[in-house]
């Protein structure tokens, strides 16, 4: 949507600055994509992960066209789901990294070195990754980002002291740096799972689980567990509605004990038809969980 940082300066600013012509419809049409961005010579295009997902699950395939590349932001794009765009289509999928409050991008994977499951190399901004001291830990080590320069804000409107420390701006984004520079997304530190004290990351959960074909869409959340603090909760969108999902689940069990952790497996599998989003497609974990908590406290 227009009103969102990603489409207002890199959609649209980084366009008009560099004298290029932009094509907007009323909303995405997954019909209509391919034919569109061959008809009309689209060269790149930006776009969700929830938009990339939606392209998976259509029949329809590339026509000729002048595309250099697809660049994706907003949300995390699950390793398997990139596998699955590149291997299918051919094209370059960028993944970046951005935030409104560092006026949008903070780190994008170069177009002529562009590594799979990074959100590419910061530009522009310092960043550094904290422990939950703030002391800056080393190469390859996950802590939160934070961030520092010219285009990170210093405050917020409605006073938020605890989103900063010593001048750097707190994401609340777990991550981490290469020796190569690059950027590695591990999720959001609040949504991050916490069983038993062992932390579950869960877009890993998601990944292996999402390889199992009959899923349309699915997130993995925590929910109160009276031993163990939280345990790990799959919500699954399967592509196809059923009364009986125990093929399903013996699927996702199966998957599960084969390449999970004993601590990452979902104890619960709740199926679904539809999650939480906000307006850019974006699953609200945090909404989604409270939900769920809700309906197995009334169960």
């Amino acid at each position: 949507p227009m009103f969102h940082i990603n489409a207002m300066v890199i959609s649209n600013l980084a366009t008009r600055l560099s004298h290029g012509q932009l094509l907007f419809r009323p909303k995405f049409s997954a019909h209509l994509f391919w034919k569109e961005v061959s008809s009309e010579k689209v060269t790149w295009v930006s776009l969700t992960p929830a938009i990339v997902a939606i392209l998976l699950q259509r029949d329809e395939r590339p026509q000729e066209n002048q595309l250099r590349f697809l660049r994706t932001a907003s949300a995390p794009l699950l390793p398997s789901i990139h596998r699955e765009f590149k291997q299918r289509f051919g094209i370059p999928l960028i993944e970046s990294y951005g935030m409104t409050e560092a006026a949008s991008q903070i780190a994008q994977n170069p177009l002529d070195n562009p590594i799979q499951n990074t959100v590419g190399k910061v530009v522009g901004t310092q960043i550094k990754i904290l422990d939950s001291n703030y002391d800056e830990l080393g190469l390859n080590q996950v802590g939160e980002i934070a961030l520092k320069g010219e285009s990170v804000i210093s405050n917020y409107l409605d006073p938020q002291p605890e989103a900063f420390h010593d001048g750097w701006l707190l994401t609340g984004d777990l991550g981490s740096l290469d020796e190569k520079g690059y950027l590695h997304i591990a999720g959001r530190i609040k949504e991050m799972i916490i069983r038993g004290g062992e932390n579950v990351n869960p877009l890993a959960v998601e990944d292996c689980l999402n390889n199992l074909n009959f899923i349309k869409e699915l997130a993995v959340i925590g929910t109160p567990d009276l031993i163990y603090g939280e345990t790990v909760t799959a919500v699954i969108v399967p592509k196809k509605l059923s009364h009986d999902h125990r093929h399903q689940l013996a699927l996702l069990n199966e998957l599960a004990n084969e390449q999970l952790l004993p601590v990452e497996r979902p104890t619960k599998y709740i199926f679904s038809t539809q999650l939480p989003k906000n307006a850019t497609g974006k699953i609200q974990r945090t909404l989604l969980a409270q939900e769920v908590t809700q309906q197995l406290k009334e169960a």
